[in-house]
C-alpha cells in the first residue's frame, strides 16, 4: 500500500496482509507491517537465513516475496516523484499497488515501468510546455496540480456551474499568482464565464473527463490564462486602470526550515493575519 507525503496522514508503504495457517484457514482480520518492519524483514530473510536449510517452494516464494517487496518500494518511490513534479493524478493519493490480491512480480514490474514511462512524459510536456507558455513558470508544482484539477473539474461540471462558482473556482490561481496581469479589485464572473466557455469550445474535446492528463492540459491551461490576461488587459487599458490584485509591496520571505505541520500552519494564520490563506498564495520552493 502507498500512501503519498501530500497526504493528509503523511507518506506510508506498508504492507497488508490476511494471515493464513497451515491448514489454509483464516480470520479474515487484516494486518499491516510499515516500511521499517519491511525492511527490517527482508534485512533479515536475505542475511540470517540459512537458505540450504530452506525447502525449494518455500525459498521460491520467499524470492518471489522479495521480489514483489523491491518493485512495490520503486513504485512508492515513482509514485512520491510524480507527486512533486506536480503531476495533478498524483496529488495526495494512495493505492493498492498489487491489485491482483496476491503476490504477483509480474504486474508490479509492469506498474514500475507504466510509472516511469509515465513520470518521463509528464516532465517531457511540462518542460514543452514552460518553453512554449513561459507564463505557466509562475506556478509551482502544486499550484500547477491544484489549477489543472480544478480545471478539471470546472470542465467536467461546467453546465452546472454558476458564473461566480466558476469565478471563485479558478480564480484565485489566476489573480495571486500571476503580478503581472493587471487586474481591478472586482472582476466580473460574466467575462470569466463567457472567456471559460470560449476556451472550453476550442480545447474543451481534446480529453475524456476523468482520462489521463496530457499535455492539452497544460495548453488549456495556458491559453484560458492568455485570454483572462488579454480581457482584463482591455479592460485596464479602457478605464486606464492598471491595478493588480497583488501587492505592490515585495514578498515576504520567511525561513520555515524545521517547521512542522503545525507550526507551519500557525505561520500562515499569522502571515495572514488571522485567515487562512488560498492554496494559490502558498508558494512552495522546487527545483525549479
Amino acid at each position: 500500500h502507498s500512501r503519498l507525503q501530500l497526504h493528509s496522514l503523511g507518506e506510508n508503504f506498508s504492507l497488508r496482509f490476511v494471515e493464513v495457517d497451515r491448514e489454509g484457514n483464516s480470520n479474515n482480520k487484516e494486518r499491516e507491517l510499515p516500511m521499517a518492519n519491511l525492511q527490517d524483514i527482508t534485512l533479515g530473510i536475505s542475511v540470517f537465513t540459512n537458505q540450504n536449510v530452506i525447502a525449494k517452494e518455500k525459498l521460491d516464494d520467499i524470492q518471489r516475496f522479495l521480489q514483489c517487496y523491491e518493485c512495490a518500494r520503486a513504485m512508492h518511490q515513482l509514485r512520491i516523484q510524480l507527486e512533486a513534479s506536480g503531476h495533478p493524478q498524483f496529488q495526495s493519493s494512495e493505492d493498492d499497488l498489487n491489485r491482483r490480491g496476491h503476490m504477483d512480480a509480474l504486474s508490479l514490474q509492469e506498474g514500475v515501468h507504466n510509472l516511469k514511462m509515465n513520470l518521463m512524459s509528464w516532465n517531457k510536456r511540462l518542460a514543452e510546455a514552460y518553453e512554449t507558455h513561459p507564463r505557466l513558470s509562475f506556478l509551482d508544482s502544486r499550484q500547477l496540480s491544484q489549477f489543472l484539477n480544478r480545471l478539471a473539474s470546472a470542465k467536467v461540471g461546467f453546465a452546472n456551474l454558476s458564473e461566480r462558482d466558476l469565478a471563485e473556482l479558478i480564480l484565485p490561481y489566476i489573480t495571486h499568482c500571476f503580478p503581472d496581469i493587471p487586474f481591478k479589485s472586482v472582476i466580473n464572473p460574466a467575462l470569466i464565464h463567457s472567456t471559460f466557455n470560449e476556451v472550453l469550445t476550442a480545447h474543451g474535446d481534446d480529453e475524456v473527463p476523468g482520462g489521463e492528463l496530457t499535455e492539452e492540459s497544460l495548453k488549456f491551461a495556458a491559453y484560458l490564462i492568455y485570454k483572462i490576461a488579454e480581457q482584463a488587459q482591455d479592460e485596464a487599458d479602457n478605464q486606464n486602470c492598471y491595478l493588480p490584485l497583488v501587492d505592490a509591496c515585495p514578498p515576504e520571505v520567511v525561513n520555515a526550515i524545521g517547521f512542522d505541520e503545525s507550526d507551519l500552519h500557525c505561520l500562515f494564520i499569522d502571515l495572514c493575519e488571522g485567515a487562512v490563506p488560498h492554496p494559490s498564495q502558498l508558494y512552495w520552493c522546487g527545483w525549479r
